[in-house]
């Protein structure tokens, strides 16, 4: 899991913040428990990381990439199936 900064907001409280997208540079910022972000730096599946939050934010923790970049990347792919 990619993330570019933690701040803390409180005891108990993270602000994270995933790198930006390589393609528009836009960057998604949330508000974590402590026990999230332990299991992100244990190196846990996002999924378990990040259960409440969409499949597009979980992936620019994953790959960087915004949702409307990723769609428009790989387009071409879904269209060949």
């Amino acid at each position: 899991m990619l993330i570019q900064s933690v701040t803390k907001i409180e005891e108990g409280r993270y602000k994270i913040t995933s790198p930006p997208c390589p393609e528009c540079s836009t960057y998604v910022t949330l508000e974590i428990d402590g026990a999230s972000l332990f299991l992100a730096n244990q190196g846990e599946l996002v999924q378990k990381v990040l259960p409440n939050e969409t499949q597009q934010v979980r992936e620019k923790f994953v790959s960087g990439y915004c949702g409307v970049c990723w769609d428009r990347i790989f387009a071409d792919d879904k269209e060949e199936e």
